[in-house]
């Protein structure tokens, strides 16, 4: 795993750089790369989720008090809705919003249960109509049985989650270029003639894009001065 020992080279490099979010895929969602960004960098952890068999069993996420996704459930089942993050702290909230009154069937329910109907507000501690919020947690580096490989810092799939980790495919913008042309796995993987290779790859590249640019740019202006 490299990813740490860059992680701490580049700080070292650059002692004054603040990173405020490390953006991964599943093949950094290791604990020890969570543990790095969360407690040393301080950082969101957009990092997709690496999975392992049995993740999505009901019965397994009722009793560690979490689905799939790493996203918190409530006593009785219902998702637990992200109610801001302390960037100091590296803490997020979660809170249910009374979900159980408004939806009678939990969102994680065992397969042979019975139909759910509408809970009475008494049947809850937490359905109290003075405390909206309801039932509510905190978690950190990781969630309530102390799992840190589903740990994030928002609701995976969210609205947010999205926006950030769609930033992704702007760093890797390059990589599905060079993969068009062949060059993603270089046939001189690991040997000095690489970074040839690859700097040739960019500059076609470039090459590409500019006369692509100038061919849209000339199209639109044969357009405008159309009859």
């Amino acid at each position: 795993m490299l990813t740490v020992p860059g992680l701490k080279s580049l700080r070292t490099r650059f002692p004054q750089l603040q990173i405020g979010e490390f953006l991964g895929d599943a093949g950094e969602g290791y604990e020890e790369v969570l543990r790095y960004v969360h407690d040393d960098l301080k950082a969101l952890r957009t990092i997709r989720l690496l999975r392992m068999p049995g993740d999505d069993d009901p019965l397994t996420c009722l009793k560690r008090g979490y689905d799939e996704h790493g996203n918190p459930l409530c006593p009785l089942g219902y998702r637990l809705f992200a109610n801001g993050h302390d960037y100091e702290h590296g803490t997020t909230k979660w809170v249910c919003r009374q979900k159980c009154v408004r939806q009678p069937a939990p969102d994680i329910a065992l397969p042979q249960a019975p139909p759910a109907e509408p809970l009475p507000r008494q049947s809850c501690q937490f359905a109290d109509p003075t405390r909206p919020l309801g039932y509510s947690l905190t978690t950190g580096l990781s969630l309530p049985d102390g799992c840190i490989r589903l740990a994030r810092d928002q609701p995976l799939g969210s609205a947010t989650w999205k926006l950030r980790m769609g930033r992704q495919s702007y760093a890797e913008s390059r990589n599905a270029s060079q993969t068009r042309r062949g060059l993603k796995r270089s046939p001189w993987f690991g040997l000095e003639s690489t970074a040839k290779a690859m700097l040739i790859g960019d500059t076609l590249s470039l090459a590409f894009n500019l006369a692509r640019l100038v061919r849209q740019a000339s199209r639109a202006a044969c357009q405008d001065l159309a009859p």
